[in-house]
């Protein structure tokens, strides 16, 4: 990742329910990998939102936090999660939410899945993933 551009970087954790450590996710977990990513491309992680929510919470906005965090990033800002899934399952939703960080300048990265952009590659790949974090 080419990281001339990036001043800040945001974190975003999110669980389903407080107790995920046993399935590998906990936010301590999603802490870890987030501050080791930043720290190796040498930019300081400056806000961590994190939230315990349903995924179905997403589609009812009720993600104060994830609201919080898309209305905080600015230009020159990384927004870093540790998986596409943790920001939405929902295609149409996960697209909206990616927008709105790269329409305010700011990159959008999932260490998972690599960085997303507005390139029609960027686009199939963030559908195409999208609709494999579908469960049911």
């Amino acid at each position: 990742m080419n990281n001339t551009t990036i001043q800040r970087c945001f974190t975003y954790r999110r669980v389903r329910t407080s107790d995920q450590r046993a399935a590998g996710s906990s936010l301590d977990v999603q802490s870890e990998a987030l501050a080791r990513f930043a720290a190796s491309i040498n930019v300081p992680v400056v806000l961590d939102f994190f939230e315990v929510a349903s995924g179905a919470g997403g589609t009812r906005g009720q993600r104060v936090e994830q609201e919080r965090m898309l209305d905080a990033v600015g230009p020159g800002d990384l927004v870093a999660v540790i998986r596409l899934d943790r920001i939405s399952r929902d295609l149409a939703l996960a697209s909206r939410k990616v927008d709105r960080i790269l329409d305010k300048g700011a990159r959008f990265i999932s260490l998972d899945e690599g960085e997303f952009d507005r390139s029609p590659a960027g686009r199939l790949k963030l559908s195409i993933l999208t609709c494999f974090a579908r469960k049911g």
